[in-house]
């Protein structure tokens, strides 16, 4: 058992209260720096609580690749091609095994 794999046992609510409260702060300081004419810093707290609402979707599993595995694995993108385009597929590789060399 790794060290800190505890952490997986924690509820998703946990996770959520985390990254809210972080997310509260971060807007917190970056309406404060604004009102003290700190631009810098109030547009780097500011991009963190926008950090903060992007990240609490991988918790909900509301991500794209978490849904896609669930359903099913992806695959590579020369067999996704060669499903869309049956000349780009092995079987027609071969040119013995083409249309035309079929008919001929």
């Amino acid at each position: 058992m790794p060290w800190g794999s505890w952490i997986n046992d924690l509820p998703t609510a946990f996770f959520m209260v985390v990254h809210i409260a972080a997310f509260a702060l971060g807007a917190t300081f970056a309406w404060a720096a604004f009102k003290r004419e700190l631009n810098l810093l109030g547009t780097a707290f500011s991009l963190f609580a926008a950090a903060e609402l992007t990240y609490m979707p991988y918790h909900l599993d509301w991500t794209v690749s978490s849904s896609r595995t669930a359903r099913e694995p992806a695959r590579p993108r020369q067999r996704r091609a060669a499903a869309l385009d049956p000349r780009l597929s092995r079987r027609t590789a071969d040119p013995r095994r083409t249309p035309a060399a079929r008919a001929a």
